[in-house]
Formats: C-alpha cells, structure tokens, sequence
C-alpha cells in the first residue's frame, strides 16, 4: 500500500516539477521563487484539471540527490525514443530539465552524494553476516585444533 501511494506522489509531485521547470525556464524579471511557484501550480491546474496539494512532498524532494538522479533517468528514457526532428519541435513547457535552479546563497544541510537504497543496503548487510558466521566458524575450528593439540 505504501508503495502504491508513494507512486501517486511521485507521480503527482513529477508532473508538478515539470511545470515549475517551465516557469523558471521563462527567466521573467520581478518574479520571486513564491510568484514561480504559483505559476506553476496555476499550468499544473490548467493541465491536470486538479489542484497541487503535495507542496510538503515537492519542498522535502526537490534538492534530495536520489529525486534529481529520478528525474534525469526519466528524461533519459523520455529522450531516447524520439527522433532528433521531434526533439526540436518541443514547446518550452515540456520538462527537458528536471534541475532546478536555487539561489547561489541558499544553503542546502543534505548530503550531495546520492545515499545508498535498500536493496544495497541488504546486500551489504548479508554480506556482512556472511563474513561473520566465516569468521565465527573459522575460530570455532581454530579452538578445536588448538584444545585437540593441547591434549596431545
């Protein structure tokens, strides 16, 4: 269930990156962050035809390495298919740039190196065990020779 949700959100929270993309891809004079953001949520309104309300979602992931590196694979992907004449026929609203922009002045406490995911983090974890039964067997062993040479 959590799976499925975090799905819609990432969904939801994508599309919405796209359309905050767009915005600041405009560069108009006198625009702060907030005037942007109410922009993009105003082009997401008028092309989902349902109102933004992942904002919590969208501040917490924006900056997060493993949402950027999201982003540039699904551009990736979206790339690859189309041919180079279909490529220079896309409107500025398309999301080409997931990376968004912040000023130079802010900043950011999270890490810039992508952190390890789950599945990396559980082989780890049983290659570790591994080792350790190993180890723990290889000294067992060890204790038996040594008790066995000791009797002798």
């Amino acid at each position: 269930m959590l799976t499925q949700w975090w799905g819609k959100i990432k969904k939801v929270v994508n599309k919405f990156s796209g359309c905050f993309a767009a915005i600041n891809e405009r560069h108009e004079s006198g625009k702060t962050e907030q005037d942007k953001i109410a922009d993009a949520k105003k082009m997401f309104e008028a092309q989902e035809k349902i109102r933004f309300n992942l904002d919590h979602a969208w501040i917490l992931l924006r900056h997060q390495p493993k949402w950027i590196q999201l982003m540039q694979e699904l551009d990736i992907k979206k790339s690859k298919p189309r041919s180079k004449s279909s490529i220079t026929n896309i409107s500025s609203s398309s999301t080409t740039s997931t990376h968004i922009d912040i000023e130079e002045g802010t900043n950011t406490c999270f890490p810039m190196s992508r952190p390890p995911g789950k599945k990396a983090e559980k082989r780890k974890l049983k290659e570790t065990t591994d080792q350790l039964v190993q180890i723990q067997k290889l000294h067992q062993e060890k204790k038996e020779r040594d008790e066995k040479n000791w009797r002798l």
